[in-house]
């Protein structure tokens, strides 16, 4: 059975139920009658084995617990397009609640997934959806036929990292697509709506962690330091071309924070390859990426920013005294109100022809860098390593060493930023040289999550400030807020303390790249 629904989820900050009624207002003046069926709790579990082949192939796998029994589901994955979800479903009532999930009875589902699975292949629950769901039947006039379930599903996902979401649905029941098609001109007009571009099920996995295992890997990884350096260039970026497809949808709901973050790693990454890879790229389809790349991590940053800074509310709440946690929530509300503009904005850069022309222009480097004739592009990985990796390590231990108790917060900062582009380097060399690379790279890992935590509580320390010199506060609340910017101010220094520790141990395995270098 084929299902037909669109998805639109509800801006963060905003009310559900006032967003439900604007919605049902709004399409009662557009024609259609609503009839109330009442709420209801759904609960669903997701299964897969441990190396994820059912997602591999393309299905999901559930059992949902409501108030009419269990059944078991698979249904197909995809994203929306327009917030429109077209797929495959293939239901199955479950009886009796003795029996296991994830070894189904006989009938339509189990034989799916005998057909899908290997024999004797173990599923294994992933994550848990508590969905507390309001439902309306939607008619119109002018499709008599056509009968539209509208749900507003406000989500927890009961996963690694906790994860709550509200999502309208209206799923066709029956009728003719059109009459889903008209439903869209009244709710693409609602601007605390945003199209959906991916299930429950894909906010659940990143909710637990596991997203990027959607990710291929590559087959044939580059072992030996004597391969072509430009060889190596082209698994690197094509491997960050799949990511930013993946993670694209992601940041584009920007529901849990890891989408748009890694959404903005992985252009990061794209930025130091080119970089590093640059001696054997065709300069000006590398230069016209290197463009396009640097106006999407802009686009990203505010959003990426603002989560950060949200992230923080959670160690501030137990500091500060009942009288004086109003004061947390009204700059929770600033943030908010400023994270909803930067998401627009971010939205508005993901569906722009310049984010369409910079996939192409990707596309464009990668096909011309295999034809291109340069004059570095017989380069050994080796030869690489020893001309471009070297200076960059002796760059930073010339910085790590210099820094000491009196240098400025400034010096700290551009050291995470050398930090973060040798790492990379050494991520492109960890499966030729093995270990050693891997010690190494792990060390500065820990060493740049230091720097970038010292970094964020300077950055905490400044929109605390300026919300305050902003703001009109009461002496409660500025006493709250001067509290605040202590406990950054601590952060700051318990960081400070901690590069130490980690600036001698990256320092003591840097002494095993050299050697391979």
């Amino acid at each position: 059975m084929n299902e037909l629904e669109a998805k639109f989820l509800v801006a963060v900050g905003k009310k559900p139920k006032g967003i439900l009624r604007r919605v049902l207002q709004e399409l009662s003046w557009a024609g259609y009658l609503a009839r109330p069926k009442g709420p209801t709790l759904v609960m669903d579990t997701y299964f897969d084995s441990e190396d994820s082949l059912l997602q591999k192939s393309g299905w999901t796998y559930r059992v949902r617990h409501n108030e009419d029994g269990q059944t078991l589901t698979l249904k197909q994955i995809g994203t929306g397009q327009r917030g429109i979800f077209k797929r495959e479903e293939i239901e199955q009532p479950l009886a009796d609640a003795l029996i296991r999930a994830e070894f189904p009875p006989p009938g339509p589902v189990a034989d799916m997934l005998t057909r899908a699975l290997p024999r004797d292949v173990c599923l294994n629950p992933l994550f848990e959806l508590h969905n507390h769901r309001t439902r309306y039947h939607l008619t119109h006039p002018e499709h008599p036929d056509a009968l539209i379930e509208l749900s507003l599903d406000q989500v927890t996902v009961d996963a690694k990292d906790s994860l709550s979401y509200t999502e309208l649905e209206f799923e066709l029941v029956q009728g003719p697509d059109d009459a889903l098609n008209d439903l869209l001109v009244v709710l693409e007009q609602q601007p605390n709506l945003i199209r959906a571009r991916v299930g429950k099920f894909h906010r659940g996995l990143l909710a637990n962690g596991c997203e990027a295992s959607h990710a291929e890997a590559i087959v044939h990884p580059i072992t030996n330091v004597k391969c072509r350096w430009v060889d190596l260039e082209l698994q690197h970026l094509q491997q960050q071309l799949q990511l930013l497809k993946l993670y694209e949808p992601l940041a584009w709901e920007s529901v849990h924070p890891e989408g748009v973050h890694q959404m903005r790693v992985t252009t990061r990454r794209v930025r130091a390859g080119l970089r590093a890879f640059a001696n054997v790229l065709p300069p000006r389809a590398a230069e016209k990426l290197a463009k396009d790349i640097r106006w999407l991590t802009r686009n990203l940053g505010p959003v990426r920013d603002l989560d950060v800074h949200l992230e923080h509310l959670h160690t501030y709440q137990d500091l500060l005294s009942i009288e004086e946690r109003p004061a947390l929530l009204r700059y929770q509300r600033h943030l908010e109100k400023r994270r909803r503009q930067a998401h627009r904005s971010l939205i508005a850069a993901l569906a722009s022809d310049e984010y369409t022309w910079l996939i192409e222009d990707f596309g464009t480097l990668l096909a011309e860098t295999k034809v291109f004739e340069g004059p570095n592009q017989s380069m050994s990985i080796r030869e690489a390593a020893e001309q471009q990796v070297r200076p960059m390590l002796d760059r930073v231990l010339r910085k790590g060493r210099a820094i000491d108790k009196s240098s400025a917060p400034a010096k700290l900062h551009r050291l995470r930023i050398d930090a973060k582009r040798l790492r990379y380097q050494l991520e492109y060399l960890l499966t030729p040289y093995g270990k050693p690379m891997v010690r190494a790279a792990k060390a500065l890992r820990n060493l740049q999550n230091t720097l970038g935590d010292h970094q964020d509580a300077y950055v905490a320390m400044a929109q605390l400030t300026s919300f305050c010199d902003h703001t009109s506060l009461n002496r409660v609340e500025r006493k709250a807020f001067k509290q605040l910017v202590a406990l950054e101010v601590d952060n700051a220094a318990r960081h400070r303390k901690r590069f130490a520790k980690d600036w001698r141990r990256f320092e003591a395995r840097s002494a095993g790249v050299k050697q391979l270098i």
